[in-house]
């Protein structure tokens, strides 16, 4: 495979917008009560629900799958 479809196998365009929205979420309520002082009443165990766990679910099985695949070609090199 190309490096840009290794790079898209593991994040593709939904996936780095899923991304980009968690870490744009999260960086709104830690910026108002940080630096504006102002405190906030953000879910924090919902937000992770939401979007935490998809995130850990989808590397977890992207990772098992390419190690799954790299176990398969070193397999095939080796016979």
């Amino acid at each position: 495979m190309s490096g840009d479809d290794q790079r898209l196998f593991l994040l593709p365009i939904t996936v780095v917008g899923f991304v980009g929205a968690f870490i744009l979420i999260l960086a709104l309520p830690l910026w108002t009560s940080f630096f504006l002082k102002m405190p906030t009443r953000f879910r924090y165990d919902v937000f992770f629900m939401v979007f935490g766990i998809p995130i850990l679910l989808w590397f977890t099985i992207r990772g098992w799958q390419v190690n799954r695949s790299i176990h398969r070609y070193n397999d095939r090199v080796k016979r």
